[in-house]
């Protein structure tokens, strides 16, 4: 029998996840991703440079001059921001060029370059942000396991996870489908404003809302309030564009410039005014940030906000480098409902840069960070959860 609506009570902890939630499912950082596009490049002219013969699948269409004036436009941008340039600047950057191509500029090698980059940009964020599967998200499994057995000694009936994500990727939805978690994600075959009929009956049920898009999620022309129609389409496929019914043709839905963060529209915009509605409400007793750098000022302020008007919520931060995460939030260190994981002890591993990236230091030796092992293992995070849980 499907459950009503009268029997879903939501819980009182949401999760707001960033890029390093995903990392150890294999999802490049923000910054990782420019990297991972200069090992590209350096890789596929080096093939075409020796008569390599390999070819990678998508990848036989790239010409090597191409190719080469895509690496020196790559490192001219990247010298312009030095010490602040990640994905969402690069693809800033390739936007400005293609409103100049569109403008009908008087240099058109170059706009037309731009819109080759941004093909092989969009080439490139499909093929990596598809290669997670529900092996690859294992270790986030503890984070639903407390908030599963929590909604199964409650008889209230069947509970809703709120997680708000920041990322593009498909983790989140791998995850569920390992865990035999369903995973209502705002649409059904196309968006529906939020209002969704298809019911299930587990204990648990995760709703998803992604804030900046998804690399699942596509935009075509339309009537739909800002003049298109959303759809999600979870295929594994290189093409850019995909033609539709009705010869609709329809192309991934992504945010990554500040103006589209502060404005998001279609979907996006329905998930950020979720993540207000339930930041402000005073059944949420917990926000828990995983792997997010809060660098986007228009969630943190959402963040802030619901802080200052809603005094019972209290936020975690779990983060290697929480003390950075948490001066944007809280820039004077002074907000006592602000607790971050994990707390380094003397006897503990400590924090360490080594090589741009986070590593823990255990007898002079560094080691990887790893979410999966904490989510596993740590007691004090465990012990701050379970009675914010067990209070609904």
């Amino acid at each position: 029998m499907l459950k009503t609506e009268r029997s879903q009570r939501v819980l009182p902890v949401a999760f707001l996840l960033g890029a390093g939630a995903s990392c150890e499912a294999g999802i490049p950082t923000a910054k990782g991703f420019v990297g991972s596009i200069k090992k590209s490049l350096h890789r596929m002219i080096a093939d075409r440079e020796d008569g390599s013969k390999r070819r990678v699948k998508h990848e036989g269409r790239w010409k090597r001059d191409d190719l080469k004036e895509m690496r020196k436009l790559l490192r001219a941008w990247e010298k312009q921001n030095d010490g602040n340039f990640d994905i969402e600047v690069l693809m800033e950057k390739i936007q400005e060029g293609l409103v100049l191509r569109s403008s009908g500029s008087k240099s058109p090698k170059k706009p037309r370059l731009v819109q080759k980059f941004w093909d092989f940009i969009g080439e490139r964020m499909r093929a990596q942000f598809r290669e997670a599967t529900p092996g690859d998200v294992k270790y986030l499994e503890p984070l639903l396991h407390l908030p599963a057995r929590a909604s199964a000694r409650n008889e209230a009936g069947r509970a809703i996870l709120k997680v708000f994500s920041l990322n593009y990727d498909l983790v989140v939805e791998c995850l569920c489908y390992a865990v035999n978690i369903p995973c209502d994600d705002g649409f059904g075959p196309v968006w529906l404003d939020g209002h969704n009929s298809h019911r299930m009956n587990p204990p648990l049920e995760v709703h998803l809302r992604k804030l900046h898009g998804s690399i699942s999620w596509h935009r075509a022309d339309g009537n739909n309030g800002d003049g298109r129609k959303y759809f999600r389409i979870p295929l594994r496929s290189g093409a850019k564009r995909k033609k539709l019914f009705a010869n609709v043709h329809c192309e991934p839905f992504l945010i990554f410039k500040d103006d589209q963060k502060q404005n998001p529209p279609g979907p996006a915009r329905a998930a950020i005014e979720d993540f207000r509605r339930t930041l402000h409400s005073h059944d949420l007793g917990a926000l828990v940030i995983v792997g997010c750098s809060l660098r986007d000022n228009s969630v943190t302020q959402v963040v802030a906000d619901a802080m200052s008007q809603n005094t019972a919520l209290r936020v975690a931060i779990v983060d290697p480098d929480h003390d950075s995460v948490r001066s944007r939030l809280d820039p004077h260190n002074q907000n006592p409902r602000i607790t971050c994981f994990p707390k380094w002890h003397d006897k503990e591993p400590q924090l360490s840069l080594f090589k741009g990236k986070l590593y823990q230091v255990r007898r002079g030796k560094p080691r990887k960070w790893s979410l999966g092992d904490f989510l596993k293992t740590n007691e004090e995070f465990r012990t701050w959860l379970e009675p914010i849980l067990g209070s609904n």
